[in-house]
């Protein structure tokens, strides 16, 4: 800012029969008029000795098969599949919390989308009768939850930018309460199966830390000031070495503030901004609504002081280039 899908043949064969019927029923004097079964009977078809059919081959019966379903699955046997989904799903959610790049988040929400799919070939077709509906619950639910982890990928480094946050994004998600809602079905159906599926905890709600307003993070020595205003995020401003993203000095920022980050080195910099909300200061970085930016001027500290404005203004002479969170430097 200045400041995408035979005819059947049954007929002509049933033609051929009857024509060989009539041509068996003539007598030998020479009677034309054919005879079905001992006694005539005009009109009729049919009578007390036979039928029209009487000679011919019987009709195979039709054949039928019988299939006996598998056995329901012992208690104990459904109990050790929702374990072995537990043991695979509660590492993939605990990487999620503990992710600190972007790239780390999108690997780790990638891994649990694709093992919840793939813990469906360990819900049985067959599992304890008063168990039935739970497993059909949790069959339907790991699909939710795997869509969700799949969805929120697409947010790592803009809604979702450290671990904690995406962890708490899916813990709020429907494919979560889904997950919890079966495993209270399923204790429900059976004590054995309470405390079961824990590897989801309870829903995570959003924090919201911050620093105060131009709290140093990274303190460098030198005459020169840089002066900041924000707008309606905060921010955390990092100067750098111009073509080297080393950080040599950072400062924080709140919303709608000016400060000062004094003690800048005689030298020209570049300045590169995150914005986002709830401030890690252990991963030293926001967790949610992220963006990142740098300038397109230079700034040279070794004879002038600066004023850096972070919004809009008339006859601005900067703007703000985007850069990928991958890219941007540790403040």
């Amino acid at each position: 800012m200045p400041m995408v899908m035979r005819r059947s043949t049954g007929r002509g064969i049933a033609a051929l029969l009857a024509a060989a019927g009539l041509a068996a029923g003539c007598s030998s004097s020479g009677s034309s008029k054919p005879v079905f079964g001992g006694s005539q009977n005009q009109g009729s078809t049919t009578g007390s000795g036979g039928s029209a059919a009487s000679g011919g081959s019987p009709s195979p019966s039709p054949s039928t098969s019988t299939s006996t379903a598998p056995p329901a699955l012992s208690v104990d046997d459904f109990k050790k599949r929702l374990l072995d989904i537990n043991g695979v799903l509660a590492p993939d959610f605990t990487a999620i919390g503990k992710a600190k790049s972007t790239k780390d988040i999108s690997a780790a929400l990638d891994k649990l989308a694709n093992d919840a799919d793939g813990q469906l070939a360990q819900i049985p077709d067959n599992p304890p009768q008063n168990a039935a509906s739970a497993s059909r619950d949790l069959s339907d639910a790991l699909k939710k939850l795997g869509g969700a982890a799949a969805d929120e990928k697409d947010d790592a480094g803009s809604k979702v930018c450290a671990g904690g946050s995406a962890a708490a994004a899916l813990s709020r998600s429907d494919g979560a309460n889904q997950v919890r809602t079966a495993a209270q079905h399923l204790a429900a159906a059976d004590p054995a199966y309470a405390n079961v599926l824990t590897f989801l905890p309870g829903p995570i709600q959003d924090q919201k830390r911050q620093l105060a307003s131009g709290t140093v993070l990274r303190k460098a020595s030198g005459p020169g000031k840089l002066t900041i205003h924000t707008a309606d995020e905060d921010a955390v401003v990092t100067l750098t070495h111009v073509g080297n993203k080393t950080p040599v000095a950072s400062i924080y920022v709140r919303a709608n503030s000016t400060t000062d980050l004094n003690n800048v080195p005689g030298a020209t910099f570049e300045a590169y901004i995150s914005y986002g909300n709830d401030w890690d200061n252990a991963a030293r970085a926001f967790t949610r609504d992220c963006a990142f930016s740098k300038t397109d001027s230079k700034f040279d500290f070794s004879d002038s002081d600066w004023e850096l404005t972070l919004y809009k203004v008339a006859n601005g002479n900067m703007k703000e280039i985007p850069v990928d969170p991958n890219q941007a430097p540790p403040p």
